[in-house]
């Protein structure tokens, strides 16, 4: 897939630029469909830790951190509750989020979100895993 497959003026599906960014094998700016584009800023904001990003300090769950936490009820039901809300927060506009349920087994962390685009009224259930 390239940016010249698609042209969002003769009704096709748009392109957006992939993330992470990239140049594909014809040295073109890479490209990922709408709701590819969506799970990959979904994954981005969930992955991002707060403080990272030096224009956007607040930007982010940072995930990362809870894979070596202790897997409590509490801490569970806490994180749920910071991903949905920083979801609301950040893509609130493009998604609406229908439930967020959070896993934490050994070293693995897997997050599973259910949410709809709103631009296409799509419902979606995408799973993010981080292993350390």
């Amino acid at each position: 897939m390239t940016m010249t497959d698609y042209y969002d003026l003769e009704g096709q599906a748009e392109l957006e630029v992939a993330f992470p960014f990239y140049v594909d094998s014809q040295g073109l700016i890479a490209g990922a469909t709408y709701d590819l584009h969506v799970r990959q800023m979904i994954k981005q904001l969930i992955f991002t830790s707060t403080g990272e990003r030096v224009n956007r300090p607040d930007f982010g769950c940072g995930l990362d951190r809870l894979v070596f936490a202790a897997a409590g009820d509490e801490m569970i039901t806490v994180t749920q509750s910071m991903v949905q809300s920083e979801l609301q927060r950040w893509l609130g506009d493009i998604i609406r989020v229908i439930a967020v349920d959070v896993q934490l087994r050994e070293s693995t962390l897997t997050v599973t979100i259910d949410f709809q685009i709103l631009q296409t009224g799509q419902v979606r259930k995408e799973v993010f895993k981080w292993e350390s």
